[in-house]
């Protein structure tokens, strides 16, 4: 009799990967195709600006019940109203039915410690409850602001933020039907018996709510923080609710920078009639990556108070200044800008100079080169010609300039830090940009074109941007309706991506969690100023990447630079107590120290500001002793045992001639070894190439030749050096700002540095495993990224993000504290072979701007043929190279059996095995390569 066998069968697949040489393909932080969409409810950080009055209305009805809780997100830009107060939020003060019957939710100031602050308070029934919280507020930071009336216990309580910032004893009378109709933004104070503007809330608010149920603590926590609400809507005491913040405002940015002098600029735009004050840009390139004013060849179309149209021609220069590099690295003259606005009519001209109409107006501005002048040109009629009025301005608008940065549409690319954007408050419906000044009658062609998709560089010669908006992309708000991105009908293919204004928000998918075929890896960027401002959010920051690091199989954590806020900038010696401290220093090492201890690999790099001298003076060379006594005498083990080897295998003897005298490696510039896991076992070899600030042609020359070494092509490079990418999206160079070259001790004759694009011809293009380089050094709201194709046909992704200039939170010089706690999570996905990036701040626990989630496809990425490891199979091969022999041996796992195995390129063919004894080979294709091998298992086999 012959018995059947039931055979348990597995596959075992590994991944040959290949990359198929071509073209070089580059793109600007382009955002991928993968879900941007904010969730329903999602708490975005946006508002109402209630500071003119314009947007503060009353209610209908007065409070139906007992008012107890009473809760608002507010922004406070600083500014005092009519009142010497910052305004209130919710108030009832004078409405003319109310008698007492009314509180007021406000703002106003108080002394703590001898120094006078914003502080939250309450006014209850004509001053029975005057209470000014101890508590002050920074700022244009927001703040979420709640009092609890609590009668069971007699107390009002404050909170801020979800914590306890103050107590009153005694809650004030109890209004059971109050007859006031409150209002919101302000109170009935205005135009009654004070004057317009006196109470208006000099801010934005993001959200307010009244209600008759008495929350706790731990329900005023809840909403604030697990929830990512403010307050939970469906609460059964609920008398008023009212979000502000149901779509952040956006803006537009295109992919790349323009290729000559622009001459003309047309759009159609809509502002309402009620907006008097400064509207914003409607398309600009004025950036401050590096610190206030800081762009190079700026232009700017705006409009501005009184709803007239302004341009702004900036051909502002950098240079080394004597000694040092000045705190913007540039010398500007405002006398030598062309600053011009558009308020006075030609000869003959009937209309209204002012855009601010409700209706779709078309604008045209020309530069006039030969005259000195600006024409502007309003629905297709001569409306007004200026000119400068200084020898200086009128030598900048007549010199031609490339902007330094890509355009930005309905908004200019200032940051996020102190709140500087200039969004546009009205509706885009077009615009154009020309490299030619067109004439009168091309102007009234082009206003009489109905369908502007239509206009392209073959109809209308030196169109070099058209874009069109839809219905929804023209308010600027956004929401997961909108196309993400606009098209360039110029036929240029320069298409425009989304942005926000700095928004934090929470995405519907679970991105944090990975998947079977997943590992992360973490990117921090610069902390200095988040350690010099409120060190206690680094601290969150690593303590959330311990707590989660299983949650997202978190492979390792790499530090791009300026770990701690080094010497001071010239004119702010004054400050130097804040500088460089030892506090900062132990408590960025404390934090790495945290990785170290639960197993999670990681390096920091050293950035300009963690040398030991001030690399702005005079060439005192580049030591970095402070660095390596903290970052080098703790290395422990485990962090020792990744490392493949130092430059030069320096020692630097750290406290000299003392009892204290101790000796550490130079960490300057380290390469370390990691093997990265996926969940479901896959393994992937890394080397981790961490260099210093403005590296030498000689540790460049060091790390090729280690990368190159046999054991480790088939190993995926990361190269991270503080300085790589600039803000534009291009390698740094001589002609882009704060790069290395820049900095005193670059003038040093025994110093060679080189900047990003030196760094691309001489390293990173010649290597054919170079998979990503990661940099920081230059701040920016969003992540930089570009892809550029090796001498070998690799295909190499490069990054930059920068939260340093980013700021909610904080408070440094009495203005708001720079550096929000933010990381750079990168997904890797080894069966789609997709990276998954977001850029996340572990405080709010939000992703941080729908333009930095985005998805890169590295399935192309590789020359070198990565052999995937099965958890049941050994190979003694782990690469092959495209046209030579592969030769592998089988080992099975005690109790398995193997068949031989079967290769198969990419489309399915078979690729030929030969096998002799116990070793089997094959020719290496130039594609993909799999191979599958059935996996007997033993242990389920009965003999007869």
């Amino acid at each position: 009799m012959v018995k059947k066998y039931s055979l348990i069968t597995a596959l075992a697949l590994i991944m040959l990967v290949c990359a198929t040489l071509g073209g070089v393909f580059a793109t600007t932080n382009k955002v991928g195709a993968s879900s941007n969409k904010l969730a329903a409810g999602t708490r975005v950080y946006s508002g109402v600006n209630m500071s003119t009055g314009a947007n503060a209305y009353q209610l209908d009805t007065g409070f139906t019940s007992n008012v107890k809780t009473m809760e608002a997100m507010v922004r406070l830009t600083g500014t005092k109203n009519g009142l010497g107060r910052y305004g209130v939020a919710v108030g009832g003060c004078y409405a003319s039915e109310n008698g007492n019957n009314y509180f007021n939710f406000e703002f106003s100031s108080i002394e703590i410690n001898g120094v006078w602050g914003i502080c939250p308070r309450l006014y209850w029934n004509d001053g029975e409850i005057n209470w000014l919280v101890p508590y002050h507020l920074t700022t244009w930071s927001w703040y979420h602001v709640t009092f609890v009336r609590d009668t069971s216990a007699n107390k009002i309580y404050c909170y801020v933020n979800g914590d306890l910032a103050g107590t009153h004893d005694g809650v004030g009378q109890e209004i059971p039907m109050p007859t006031a109709k409150h209002y919101i933004g302000r109170d009935a104070r205005d135009g009654v018996s004070i004057g317009t503007g006196s109470s208006y809330l000099m801010g934005y608010l993001n959200y307010v709510s009244v209600s008759s149920s008495i929350m706790s603590a731990t329900q005023v926590k809840d909403g604030f923080v697990t929830n990512k609400r403010v307050v939970d809507s469906t609460d059964s005491g609920a008398m008023y609710y009212k979000d502000f913040s149901e779509k952040a405002q956006s803006y537009f940015r295109a992919e790349q920078r323009l290729t000559a002098t622009p001459n003309t600029f047309t759009a159609t735009i809509n502002l309402p009639t009620s907006q008097s004050w400064y509207s914003g840009v409607i398309m600009g390139t004025f950036s401050d990556d590096h610190g206030a004013s800081n762009s190079r060849d700026v232009i700017n179309l705006e409009v501005t108070t009184g709803g007239y149209v302004r341009i702004i021609w900036d051909p502002s220069k950098f240079e080394r200044v004597t000694n040092y590099m000045n705190s913007n690295n540039l010398l500007t003259d405002p006398e030598n800008t062309a600053d011009v606005v558009f308020d006075t009519p030609v000869s003959g001209y009937t209309g209204a100079l002012n855009v601010n109409t409700g209706k779709d107006t078309h604008i045209a501005v020309v530069r006039d080169r030969s005259n000195g002048c600006f024409h502007l040109y309003i629905n297709g009629v001569l409306a007004s010609t200026k000119a400068p009025t200084t020898a200086g301005a009128i030598n900048a608008l007549k010199t031609n300039i490339i902007p330094l940065h890509q355009f930005a549409i309905g908004r200019d690319l200032r940051l996020a830090l102190a709140h500087r954007q200039a969004p546009f408050l009205g509706q885009i419906k077009d615009v154009a940009i020309y490299s030619t000044p067109l004439s009168a009658n091309q102007i009234t062609e082009e206003y009489n074109v109905t369908d502007k998709t239509t206009l392209n560089k073959t109809v209308y010669s030196g169109l070099m941007l058209n874009y069109v908006l839809d219905s929804n992309q023209q308010t600027l708000k956004y929401d997961d309706s909108y196309s993400k991105t606009l098209t360039d009908y110029s036929g240029n293919g320069n298409n425009a991506f989304v942005c926000t204004n700095g928004d934090y928000f929470v995405p519907e998918e679970d991105w944090l969690t990975a998947g079977e075929d997943e590992y992360t890896l973490i990117y921090v960027p610069d902390t200095q100023c988040t350690v010099r401002s409120n060190y206690t959010l680094s601290n969150i920051m690593f303590d959330w990447i311990v707590d989660n690091a299983e949650e997202m199989n978190l492979s390792f954590v790499m530090g791009l630079g300026d770990i701690i806020d080094g010497v001071p900038l010239p004119g702010d010696e004054t400050i130097t107590s804040e500088i460089n401290t030892q506090q900062q220093w132990d408590v960025m090492i404390a934090n790495y120290e945290k990785l170290t201890k639960v197993g999670i690999n990681w390096n920091a790099i050293v950035g300009n500001h963690d040398y030991d001298d001030n690399y702005l003076g005079v060439p005192n060379g580049r030591k970095a002793d402070i660095y390596n006594e903290h970052f080098g005498a703790n290395l422990s083990s485990q962090k020792l045992s990744s490392i493949v080897e130092f430059y030069n295998n320096q020692e630097i003897t750290i406290n000299p001639g003392s009892t204290d005298e101790f000796k550490v490696k130079d960490m300057l510039n380290v390469i370390y070894e990691y093997t990265a896991t996926t969940v479901g076992g896959t393994e992937v070899k890394y080397l981790v190439v961490a260099l210093e600030f403005g590296v030498s042609d000689d540790v460049l020359a060091w790390a090729s030749e280690v990368i190159s070494r046999p054991e480790y092509v088939n190993h995926r490079v990361l190269f991270n050096s503080h300085s790589i990418l600039f803000s534009n999206g291009e390698f740094n160079n001589a002609y882009t700002l704060a790069n290395p070259e820049h900095y005193a001790w670059a003038w040093s004759a025994d110093i060679n540095l080189n900047n990003g694009s030196q760094m691309w011809d001489e390293f990173i293009q010649n290597h054919d495993n170079m998979f990503l380089t990661a940099s920081g050094h230059i701040g920016t709201d969003f992540n930089i990224s570009r892809q550029d194709t090796g001498k070998y046909g690799n295909k190499v992704l490069s990054t930059l993000c920068d939260g340093q200039s980013t700021k909610y939170y904080g408070d440094i010089d009495g203005v708001p504290g720079w550096g929000d706690p933010l990381i750079q999570i990168a997904r890797v996905n080894e069966k789609t072979k997709q990276i998954k990036y977001y850029y996340f701040n572990p405080v709010n626990n939000m992703l941080f701007g729908v333009e930095n989630q985005w998805t890169y496809d590295f399935s192309n990425a590789l020359n070198t043929k990565q052999i995937v490891k099965d958890k049941n199979v050994n190979y003694d091969k782990e690469y092959g190279t495209i046209g030579e022999n592969v030769e592998f041996t089988l080992n099975a796992q005690s109790g398995y059996a193997l068949s031989k195995p079967i290769v198969k390129d990419l489309n399915g063919k078979d690729i030929t095995v030969t096998q002799n004894g116990e070793t089997y080979s094959f020719v290496m294709p130039n594609n993909r390569v799999s191979i599958s091998v059935e996996t007997l298992d033993l242990s389920n086999i009965t003999l007869p």
